[in-house]
């Protein structure tokens, strides 16, 4: 005798069976505004957490971001076990952390003055200018060794948004910073839009950095880290960031296009 399940339930069993982790269920992450990648005022929350919601999706899951500053971020996603880890992270070495496969990437390189571009082929190069940085973030494995050698002169500072300004006001002589959240904040902070005749991306990139979750070490970390690796398996993770910032009207083939300056040596400094 056969048996006619309702649509419910055939539903549930086939979401369970997507999974492959056992259940359904809400990842919670951490992360900063860092427009247009995670960005609380843009749709979706930004084009790479609609990356990690997309590869969620389709290994059954939900995702919940809650937006910190960037150094609060990394240690609640360490220590709060409801977070499954934080994101987005350079690869790299991070401390009590793994990370993900790619979830999408992001053009590194130096934005500089109009009138005072720098003239740079390597990146011992730049140890003849000061560079403002941000506190907490990786930048590539060759800058950040030079930084803590000392050989490279830094103004650590709380924000990209913060780098520009004082660099609009040749307070520093030029500032590490994503082609792509350099193009966001000079069209969007009222402070910066008087900065956007003077300020450039030098066309020299330092990195085409990949872009990751960093996964927790917990039972929640445990969990994301499965669910993560059956859904991004499922997903074209660089697709779903190339339409998210075509949709929003970011460039996808200025800063992206240019060479790195060198292929990083070692990893960075946790």
């Amino acid at each position: 005798m056969s048996r006619r399940w309702p649509a419910w339930c055939l539903a549930a069993a086939a979401t369970l069976a997507a999974t492959g982790t056992g259940r359904a269920e809400t990842f919670v992450l951490t992360t900063l505004e860092w427009c247009p990648y995670t960005c609380s005022a843009l749709p979706g929350g930004g084009a790479s957490t609609e990356v990690v919601r997309s590869a969620l999706k389709a290994a059954g899951h939900d995702l919940e971001v809650e937006f910190l500053p960037w150094v609060r971020a990394v240690r609640a996603a360490g220590h709060a076990p409801r977070y499954g880890g934080y994101f987005p992270e350079y690869a790299g070495d991070v401390a009590g952390f793994t990370l993900s496969e790619v979830i999408g990437s992001g053009p590194l390189g130096v934005a500089e003055h109009k009138e005072r571009p720098l003239a740079f082929h390597s990146v011992a190069d730049l140890s003849a200018y000061r560079l403002g940085t941000v506190r907490g973030y990786l930048n590539t494995a060759e800058l950040d060794a030079a930084i803590a050698a000392g050989r490279q002169p830094v103004e650590e500072n709380v924000s990209d948004a913060s780098n520009l300004l004082k660099l609009a006001l040749r307070r520093i002589d030029g500032t590490v910073i994503d082609g792509r959240v350099m193009a966001y904040l000079l069209d969007h902070e009222p402070d910066l839009r008087p900065a956007r005749p003077v300020l450039r991306f030098n066309p020299r990139l330092l990195e085409n950095k990949t872009l990751h979750v960093a996964v927790a070490p917990s039972e929640a970390g445990r969990r994301l880290a499965a669910a993560l690796k059956l859904g991004l398996g499922r997903i074209d993770a660089n697709a779903v960031q190339s339409d998210y910032l075509h949709r929003i009207g970011i460039d996808l083939d200025g800063p992206a296009a240019a060479l790195p300056v060198s292929p990083p040596r070692s990893k960075p400094p946790p």
